[in-house]
């Protein structure tokens, strides 16, 4: 079996070409099923605000800790800056206003998502990664 650094390697490849594979894909704003469809086509304000919500009061919350030394974790000031000033931009109308690229994404991509395939095993596609539990997929 391969290194961990070609497990990473293959593992960033392959979410690399899913993400290259349905670029600018037209058809993705029109599957209903699909989380973040009708934010596309400029549906669902009242969602989107609710959802944008839950970000900005954890980031309070943060802030409110972190102020009160009460934090275990520290963000570098620049990383923190960025968020900060995200946070303070959150509108509805920035957002179904601009033209931004788009693509299909798993939604919950970390290591627990992920099984790696034994050496031994054939596969049709030739990759070791497989993506699992597409529930936040969008």
């Amino acid at each position: 079996n391969p290194h961990c650094k070609e497990v990473a390697a293959q593992t960033f490849r392959a979410a690399a070409e899913l993400h290259a594979h349905y670029w600018q894909d037209e058809s993705l704003p029109k599957l209903p099923w699909l989380r973040g469809s009708a934010w596309a086509q400029a549906l669902g304000e009242d969602v989107w605000k609710k959802s944008q919500q839950v970000a900005v009061d954890c980031w309070d919350q943060f802030l409110r800790k972190e102020e009160a030394g009460e934090s275990p974790v520290t963000w570098p000031e620049d990383l923190h800056a960025i968020v900060d000033a995200s946070m303070k931009k959150v509108s509805w109308d920035t957002y179904v206003s601009a033209k931004r690229p788009w693509t299909l994404v798993h939604g919950d991509f970390h290591p627990a998502n992920m099984m790696w395939r034994n050496a031994s095993v054939p596969s049709s596609d030739g990759r070791q990664v497989i993506f699992l539990d597409w529930e936040l997929v969008g």
